[in-house]
């Protein structure tokens, strides 16, 4: 009798483990780190290109120069006009690879 009394919690522990591994678990193949969305990011500069659902920037670090290619998508807020020429600030996501545009505020090349 005192042999049952210790193995029920034991087995119960065990079943409990393992259906909460099984339900936070990822379908096989899947990175962990698929699952969390990246850290939000910024940038600004003149437009470089614009081409499609994709744009880039130039954008000054210090003293050098870096081209940053974006990707937008249908939910990709944008206000005003992706000119090449233009200055924009864009916060955008590292997804897979591209950086995925999140929001974009274009200034003119006049102002």
């Amino acid at each position: 009798m005192q042999f049952r009394k210790r193995m029920i919690p034991l087995v119960l522990t065990a079943a409990f483990a393992g259906v909460s591994g099984w339900a936070v678990s990822l379908p096989h193949g899947t990175p962990a780190h698929a699952k969390r969305p990246s850290e939000t990011q910024s940038a600004s500069g003149k437009v470089k290109s614009v081409s499609g659902d994709s744009f880039s920037i130039e954008a000054l670090k210090g003293q050098d120069s870096d081209v940053i290619s974006f990707v937008t998508t249908g939910s990709t807020k944008v206000e005003g006009k992706l000119a090449v020429g233009s200055n924009a600030t864009v916060e955008y996501r590292a997804e897979n690879g591209k950086n995925v545009a999140l929001h974009v505020v274009v200034e003119s090349a006049t102002q």
